[in-house]
């Protein structure tokens, strides 16, 4: 797959994860560009993903229709939690109705790059955040020594709309384990998604202090014995 480069080839023996939703980039065997699609569903039995049809202008199109034919090869591209994926597969088919969609094989191989600077690690803390004096509890769910991914019910907060806002200040505070206390830190939200009825909110921490940053490096020494 050209254009992605040192990717480590790794076999999918188990079923693919990718958050509905998910923005990709498509590149269709016989097609100059790129094309930007949205994925919005697999079959449960691993036979084939959904695609949204991706947007064509005018001018773009011509040329492009008989190229969606049953068997000619693409190649998907997406980024997820840090990592950029990409993987070849087959076109199946192209619905209009009621939506259009395109169908495209399984994937047996997926490429994976980490394009992250900084390791995180997988977690799950209770915690509680404040956003314009709003408190409501949830979870972090994963963790850098520099940010977090926070994950709280749509349910809970959906009183308060837009409350969560890219680039908006927040505060997080939780329990790390076998450690006394709650350690709260201040941040900027830098990414918002919804994912069901789940509402995850990557978060990039301020200045830290001095004692909260040593605690945080010690869990994250004890995490990689784990």
């Amino acid at each position: 797959m050209e254009g992605i480069d040192n990717l480590d080839l790794f076999d999918m023996g188990k079923r693919i994860s990718i958050d509905i939703g998910t923005e990709m980039q498509i590149e269709i065997e016989g097609v100059e560009f790129r094309l930007k699609s949205v994925f919005i569903g697999m079959d449960p039995g691993g036979e084939y993903l959904i695609l949204k049809f991706p947007y064509i202008s005018g001018s773009g199109s011509v040329g492009i229709q008989d190229k969606l034919y049953t068997g000619n090869q693409v190649v998907v591209r997406y980024l997820q939690a840090g990592a950029i994926f990409g993987f070849q597969a087959k076109l199946l088919g192209v619905t209009s109705a009621p939506k259009k969609l395109i169908f495209i094989s399984y994937p047996r191989i997926i490429e994976e790059h980490n394009v992250r600077s900084e390791k995180r690690i997988s977690c799950f803390l209770p915690a509680r955040t404040k956003v314009d004096d709003k408190e409501n509890r949830g979870a972090v769910l994963d963790m850098s020594r520099h940010g977090c991914r926070y994950v709280v019910k749509h349910s809970k907060v959906c009183k308060t709309k837009d409350l969560f806002k890219v680039d908006g200040q927040i505060e997080v505070a939780f329990q790390l384990p076998g450690m006394e206390g709650e350690q709260s830190l201040t941040g900027t939200i830098r990414n918002v998604r919804k994912d069901g009825d789940e509402l995850s909110v990557g978060i990039e921490f301020g200045d830290i202090d001095p004692e909260v940053k040593t605690k945080i490096s010690d869990f994250f020494s004890a995490a990689e014995y784990v």
